[in-house]
This record gives structure tokens, sequence and C-alpha cells, in this order.
């Protein structure tokens, strides 16, 4: 297997290259599909090609990394611009942080007690055996109390913007 990788590595490289047109991507992408392969070698069927194994695995590597971010939307800092400075307003902060406290307090009593306990660090499986209520019930509950902040804030910001102009 050891001389079945180092005989792949260059092919690795270019494909990852490719891929990622960035060279640090690449080697991380590399790494990741050596990684993969040395421990899922058991899967490998003797004679196939392992080249090609390792170009699918690098392959599937690839795409899921690709969804994740696409997922989550993650910013690449380094392509911020550095030169731009911002101030905190705040009066502004202040006002926004009040009424956020507004729209919190109107949720349901049991609601802000699910996120005070999720705030302070407990997990959901954690919060329910607190509460004693079911696992459901408590991700049911954050679920409606978040989109009830985020309705409410985006409510507001909108306000906030309006009275700007």
């Amino acid at each position: 297997m050891k001389n079945e990788l180092t005989q792949t590595q260059p092919f690795l490289k270019q494909l990852a290259y490719s891929y990622t047109n960035n060279l640090t991507d690449a080697q991380d992408l590399v790494q990741e599909t050596i990684l993969r392969a040395i421990s899922k070698y058991h899967l490998f069927t003797p004679g196939t090609s392992f080249k090609n194994w390792t170009a699918t695995i690098m392959r599937n590597i690839f795409i899921n990394e690709y969804r994740r971010k696409k997922r989550w939307k993650t910013v690449d800092i380094s392509k911020i611009p550095t030169a731009s400075v911002t101030t905190n307003n705040l009066g502004e902060s202040f006002l926004v942080k009040s009424e956020l406290n507004k729209i919190k307090a109107r949720l349901k009593s049991d609601q802000k007690e699910i996120l005070d306990l999720l705030s302070k660090g407990y997990k959901y499986h954690e919060v329910a055996k607190i509460l004693d209520i079911p696992l459901g019930t408590v991700k049911s509950k954050v679920h409606f109390a978040r989109k009830a902040l985020k309705r409410d804030y985006s409510r507001l910001m909108n306000i906030s913007i309006s009275h700007r102009a």
C-alpha cells in the first residue's frame, strides 16, 4: 500500500489542484485523501485501479467539503479588505440590545427558560433532563422560539434601517 500511495501521490496533487485552484487547499485535500485511503484500505478491492479508487475518494471529499461550506456560507477572511474601519455607535447598539431584550421578553416562559439553559452551555438532552420533558419537545420549542426571535428582529432591523435614511 505504501508503494501504491507513493506512486499515486503526484497524480493526487495535480488532481487536487485542479479541483481547488489553490496550493494550500490542494495540499490539505491530498492529505485528507491519503488519510481516508489508509483508514479505508480494507475496502479496496485488489485487482482494481488504486489510482482511480483514491481519485474517487478525493472527489467525494471535495464535493462533501464544498457542500458543507455552501451550507454554512463560510467567508474567506483573507479576502476581506483590511483598510476599512468600522466604528460602533453605542447609542444604536444600546437601542438594539434593548429591543432584543423586549423581543425575548415576549417569548413564552418555557421557551425563554430553554433558551437561557442553552445559552448557559447545556446541551439539548441535558435541558430535556433538567426540565423533565422529551428531547423532541425541547427541539420544537427552540425552533419556534428562534423563528419568533428572527421574525421580530428582522422587523426591528427594517425599522432601524428606515429611520437612518
